[in-house]
């Protein structure tokens, strides 16, 4: 048998709802010299079940299990040991490919070698499978290296990139292995674009890590790109002294009235166009802090129809990169 092309990696963990979804899009791509790796994370659902029944159907996929509870990037680096392929290809247990992603991804890299990773736009599904918005991430090289130190611009679900010895997820990074590496992309001068063409559908499930544990996630995210600035530097980071549990015992109750992370929680609503969490996170900080600050804007919003919030959220993402009201709030959101 020949080596596979492309080691596509699934992470699962309690993925019943979607999965048969999201296992059928890879096995009916029109490119299909693939093994893909799916990894059990100890789910407590139908998921070992469901996966175990396509793999006595289908030769390609080869099944993973954690024989403990062990979070994404160790999932995900679990499969990466043991990957053949020339080419990496992410899709998570929630998601679903579009049938020719693969061969449109793997085209664009044969034919341009200087690229590492590619990623690629996505549409926004809610749980019951309603579009609710269309990505649109920087496609160029350039914009991608000037946006990323500020946030994160690619959809990891949507990347694939070249399988290269020493490239894995940090586990300490737990709610942001995938920026984290994007950042180390950027560290190690690796080139990486976003084709501009829908080829994922990214679902926004009630239980996914960034409805949750979004201000953990903030924490974790911040974590990157503070260790990406040490190694502008200093040429290298504080990642080996870093201890995950600072951020994973915080109590969240606790944490939802700190100032600063109730910012990070107000731009997220925002950003997500979610006018109760603007509502009621705008609503405990002017509570604390008083109602005299710009912070008052963000309240207001939440009662707006939610078309002005979508234009107030495109000019912010216009603005990220250069200086206006917006993206004075922007670095102030996570300025220490």
């Amino acid at each position: 048998m020949n080596s596979p092309t492309i080691s596509v990696i699934m992470a699962v963990y309690n993925a019943e709802p979607y999965l048969h979804e999201s296992i059928q899009s890879i096995l009916t791509q029109t490119f299909d010299n693939f093994e893909f790796f799916i990894v059990d994370d100890c789910s407590t659902d139908a998921s070992r079940k469901i996966i175990t029944d396509y793999a006595q159907k289908d030769a390609r996929i080869k099944l993973l299990f954690n024989k403990e509870r062990s979070y994404p990037a160790k999932t995900r680096n679990f499969a990466l040991q043991q990957s053949k392929g020339k080419y990496i290809a992410i899709l998570d247990a929630d998601d679903a490919a579009l049938p020719e992603r693969l061969e449109r991804q793997i085209e664009y890299l044969e034919n341009n070698l200087d690229i590492f990773l590619l990623g690629t736009e996505a549409t926004f599904l809610n749980s019951s499978g309603n579009v609710l918005k269309k990505s649109k991430p920087p496609r160029d090289s350039l914009t991608i290296e000037k946006t990323l130190p500020l946030r994160n611009c690619i959809l990891h679900s949507t990347v694939m990139y070249r399988n290269e010895e020493g490239i894995r997820y940090r586990e300490k990074l737990i709610f942001s292995h995938d920026y984290d590496l994007f950042l180390l992309l950027l560290s190690k001068k690796k080139k990486m674009m976003n084709l501009d063409k829908v080829l994922v559908k990214r679902r926004l499930a009630p239980n996914s890590v960034g409805e949750t544990k979004t201000i953990k996630q903030a924490l974790f995210m911040e974590k990157a790109r503070e260790f990406y600035q040490q190694r502008v530097r200093y040429g290298h980071d504080h990642y080996d002294s870093f201890s995950p549990t600072s951020i994973m015992d915080m109590d969240e109750t606790a944490l939802s009235r700190d100032p600063r992370l109730l910012k990070i929680m107000i731009y997220d609503a925002l950003k997500k166009r979610k006018k109760p969490e603007l509502n009621s996170y705008s609503r405990k900080y002017l509570a604390d802090q008083g109602y005299f600050n710009r912070y008052l804007f963000f309240y207001l919003f939440s009662y707006l129809p939610r078309s002005f919030i979508n234009v107030a959220v495109e000019t912010e993402r216009l603005i990220k990169t250069k200086c206006t009201f917006f993206h004075k709030i922007t670095k102030e959101l996570f300025r220490r």
